[in-house]
């Protein structure tokens, strides 16, 4: 475990896309404001053009204010997304460290110069330091998304959310078909670092893998349990028995197909594509996504019923497909090839299949249109609050806005 973290954790970077990272801080807007002390959404257009390619090597103050000059950002603001490597103690850092120091920020200051890599990746350096702020901030927000996702998808009706059973356990979501019931657990606790030389670094991996995924795997296990031990399971909209009132009843759930996900904010250091390595023995079928992934494959899938193909697949514990970098997408990529069904080696044949990276190649459409569909959004929300006018944001990113 610790040696694909470290792996993961200091070479890949997610499969985020443009879109994604600007859906993701319209979510967290508010975070952003306290922990900045400004919007980081309001502003995304402007970080994203200093980070798009035009600009390259150090920059001097002046021309970094000019850059971002109508967004409104003072030079405390800017100075807040860069590290200033001056204070940096150069004899006792340590390679490992970067993600670390980088945490919440674009690039690096030194004296009055600035660096800032030429890639929308750095996104992910503020997504983690927002996402780090209070359980219940990133709890809400990955529940209420994954709400909306399933909703859309499935339809509101079948869509149950915020569950107790009557020993006033809670079960996050549960999708009810015709002849299949998802069992959804939410999770959005976050690795923040890892490093390389720590004698206890597969300690402290474990005891974190077994209290997000582990955990929301067996809390998928609980509820399968409790539907087919009752008949009818009953699920309540309050833990407190004086209070609740019942919301759901599932009858004869013993006779329908049960698939148990877990979904994710994030990769986990990309331990969860391959979670069945590492999930204990009684909760190896339940599949482990982050909802991005999970967004890409609904749209991709279009239909319940490949869906439901698809996620039985992943929650049958087939260990020999195994994506190179870790990527769900890369998975669901082979899944949707020709080869998959003249190719699904067993898991005590000791055959392997490796997936590359273009395997992911499917995705890059959908990336196209979410980046499309969240900047257009983002457009008409600030002309909308009057943060700038249509003809600023043609004239500071040189775009022609066409009227629909």
């Amino acid at each position: 475990m610790s040696k694909r973290a470290f792996i993961n954790y200091s070479i890949d970077y997610p499969s985020l896309s443009k879109g994604d990272y600007l859906a993701l801080f319209r979510e967290y807007d508010e975070v952003s404001k306290r922990k900045y002390n400004f919007s980081i959404y309001d502003n995304y257009l402007y970080i994203a053009e200093i980070t798009g390619g035009k600009t390259s090597g150090w920059l001097n103050q002046k021309k970094l204010k000019k850059l971002i000059a109508h967004s409104g950002l003072g030079l405390n603001e800017l100075n807040s997304l860069f590290f200033d490597i001056s204070t940096l103690n150069r004899e006792e850092f340590r390679y490992s460290e970067i993600h670390t120091k980088m945490l919440g920020k674009l690039g690096v200051k030194y004296e009055q110069k600035y660096y800032i890599p030429q890639t929308w990746f750095v996104f992910e350096n503020i997504f983690n330091y927002l996402a780090e702020n209070k359980k219940v901030d990133r709890t809400e927000i990955l529940e209420e998304y994954a709400q909306r996702l399933f909703s859309d998808f499935f339809g509101g009706s079948n869509i149950n959310s915020n569950n107790y059973d009557k020993g006033r356990n809670e079960q996050d979501i549960i999708i009810i078909l015709e002849d299949t019931i998802l069992i959804i657990e939410c999770k959005s606790n976050n690795f923040t670092k890892i490093v390389d030389d720590a004698s206890n670094i597969e300690e402290k991996l474990r005891n974190t893998f077994n209290s997000t995924i582990q955990y929301g795997a067996n809390q998928c296990m609980r509820a399968e349990k409790y539907i087919i031990g009752n008949d009818p399971a009953k699920y309540y909209d309050s833990n407190k028995k004086r209070e609740r009132n019942k919301i759901l009843e599932i009858s004869k759930g013993n006779e329908k197909k049960i698939l148990k996900i877990v979904v994710l904010l994030n990769d986990y250091l990309n331990l969860a594509e391959s979670s069945n390595q590492f999930l204990e023995d009684k909760t190896k079928e339940v599949w482990v996504v982050n909802i991005f992934a999970l967004e890409k494959i609904l749209w991709n899938l279009g239909s319940i019923s490949k869906f439901i193909e698809y996620a039985s697949y992943r929650c049958s514990n087939i260990q020999t497909i195994e994506a190179v970098s870790s990527d769900e997408l890369v998975q669901f990529g082979y899944f949707i090839s020709p080869t998959f069904n003249n190719f699904i080696p067993q898991n005590d044949k000791f055959i392997a299949v490796r997936a590359g990276n273009n395997f992911a190649n499917w995705a890059s459409e959908y990336e196209w249109i979410k980046d499309c569909k969240e900047f257009n959004y983002w457009i008409n929300y600030q002309i909308a609050k009057g943060n700038c006018s249509k003809k600023q944001i043609e004239k500071d990113f040189n775009i022609k806005i066409i009227e629909p």
